[in-house]
This record gives C-alpha cells, structure tokens and sequence, in this order.
C-alpha cells in the first residue's frame, strides 16, 4: 500500500507528471458503478493518484508548476494541490 510523506521539498519538482485513463472494469468497486473510465495521474517517485480534475498532457506546455501539499482526506485518499510559477520576465524600461 502506497503512504504519502509529509516531507519539505526544497528543491524543484523535476519528476515526470504523466495522465492515463483506465478501464472502470478492471476493478471491483460498486460505487465506480455508470464510470466507464478513471483518469490516474502518476507523480513520478511520489505516487498515482486517481484523479476527477482536468490535467494537460504535458506539464511544459504551462510552464513550471509548484507542488504546494498532498494532504490526506480520507483513509485511502489524498488531495494534492499545486499552482503555477510566475516567470513572466518584466519588459526593460
């Protein structure tokens, strides 16, 4: 079984973040039941996480994204929050 860590990272997230979809049939679950497809999101070294928000398909297309805390909310679930680095470059005056 997969634990998250609760563990300070100073360095930047330089890991792959990859999106598959998978088959709901492959699993035994009654309340995927009328789910045809369940999107797993895998943070490389860190987790695969199944996931309900939109995600694009590679992460250069936003630029750098910043790994803000993975907390637990339930005994098997963990919501993970990120947000994107500004790197705009202001124009010389």
């Amino acid at each position: 079984m997969l634990r998250a860590q609760r563990r300070s990272v100073r360095r930047p997230f330089t890991r792959a973040i990859r999106a598959r979809w998978i088959d709901t049939h492959f699993r035994c679950a009654p309340r995927l039941e009328g789910v045809d497809e369940i999107k797993l999101v895998h943070f490389e070294d860190l987790d695969i996480l199944p996931c309900g928000e939109n995600h694009v398909t590679d992460t250069m297309k936003i630029g750098e994204v910043k790994m803000d805390k993975i907390e637990s909310t339930e005994k098997r679930n963990r919501r993970v929050s990120n947000s994107l680095v500004d790197t705009a470059v202001e124009p010389n005056h």
